[in-house]
């Protein structure tokens, strides 16, 4: 038969038969799930933020009304007060060694040396000293007696002024043996 006779029994046009097959979409579905994730993720840590920022600021607002009411001549004065029971606590603490010493300069002073004002370093173990004397052999026989103990090791005269009265003026220190007083303190030996 020739070509042209041939019968067909097939339509010319065939239509396509459309086959779905299951999770064919599931990469695209899980590209929208992420960005939508991450558009979620900085939405909320854009209202996070901005919710610290406000808090923030109102927390900068308090800070500077109550710095605003506070009373610093009163702080200032509870810091004085402060470090003034932190020195009396140190001299409480060592006050058996004070006491101590302090009877020693007591009685190895004579009564022509006016004292005008001490320091005392129980670190450095040593009195700082200003006071007033008769003369320099009230000066000289001061220093004799203060040797003359062990318990002070040595007198240094850092300054001598002469005042227009006649009377001098000087500056001493005092250098003690904290150990020998401590143990005389415990020992119950006492001068």
């Amino acid at each position: 038969m020739p070509d042209n006779q041939i019968i067909q029994l097939l339509p010319e046009r065939r239509r396509e038969i459309e086959i779905k097959i299951p999770g064919e979409n599931k990469p695209l579905f899980l590209g929208l799930g992420a960005i939508g994730l991450v558009l979620v993720l900085f939405l909320g840590m854009r209202i996070y933020s901005s919710s610290f920022q406000s808090k923030i600021t109102e927390l900068d607002v308090e800070l500077k009304s109550l710095d605003s009411k506070r009373e610093k001549d009163t702080e200032d004065k509870i810091i004085l007060v402060k470090n003034q029971f932190t020195k009396v606590g140190e001299v409480l603490d060592n006050h058996i060694i004070l006491s101590r010493l302090f009877k020693k300069i007591q009685a190895k002073t004579s009564s022509q040396i006016q004292f005008k004002s001490m320091k005392i370093s129980l670190v450095d173990q040593k009195v700082d000293s200003e006071a007033e004397a008769a003369n320099y052999t009230v000066v000289a026989r001061q220093i004799v007696s203060y040797l003359s103990d062990g318990t002070i090791k040595d007198v240094k005269i850092n300054d001598v002024k002469v005042f227009p009265n006649g009377r001098l003026g000087l500056s001493m220190t005092l250098v003690f043996n904290s150990e020998d007083l401590m143990l005389k303190a415990t020992s119950g030996f006492s001068q």
